[in-house]
């Protein structure tokens, strides 16, 4: 039973330290993005870091960064389907400081995706790509707009079968 209870120690102990080495040699990349992204309004504005996995920015490091339209829709397509799959920017540069800042304008509505990979160049840390999805919202106004437009509609309709009912009982015929 004593060896059984070493043996798992040891085994325990060894896939700790393997652990703790590959997350010694792993680079991270952060992104922080500033305020909340809206069609036409506002600026995808984000500072991408890479950083040792200790937390200190990694100095002249390379860090490529790729922010592209989602093209994944499902069923419906997007209001503008041109625009579907294209790349915003495929930036790859130098960092002197260990950080990127990026900041575009993100014309329409959807899900946009940033890839970003970060290049150490002493070799010292591995890196693989972080990516996320950004949501940008429709413009208030246009959810507003068509609720305007469907009420219209909507009440054309019924004036104008009230119309039709109201008349349906006089003959013009004499």
């Amino acid at each position: 039973m004593k060896q059984f209870a070493l043996l798992s120690f040891l085994l325990l102990a060894s896939q700790m330290l393997a652990s703790q080495l590959f997350a010694a040699s792993s680079l991270v990349i952060s992104v922080e993005q500033k305020g909340e992204l809206v069609a036409h309004e506002g600026h995808f504005d984000a500072t991408i870091y890479a950083l040792s996995p200790s937390g200190a920015p990694i100095k002249n490091a390379t860090i490529r960064a790729r922010l592209w339209h989602s093209d994944k829709y499902g069923l419906f397509t997007s209001d503008i389907p041109y625009v579907d799959g294209i790349m915003v920017f495929d930036i790859e540069t130098a960092a002197p400081d260990g950080s990127l800042h990026v900041d575009a304008m993100l014309p329409v509505p959807g899900t946009y995706v940033l890839e970003a990979e970060g290049f150490d160049p002493s070799g010292q840390y591995d890196h693989a790509p972080f990516m996320q999805e950004y949501e940008v919202g429709q413009l208030p106004h246009k959810e507003l707009n068509g609720a305007v437009l469907l009420w219209f509609l909507f009440m054309t309709g019924f004036a104008g079968g009230y119309f039709l009912l109201s008349k349906k009982g006089e003959s013009h015929v004499q």
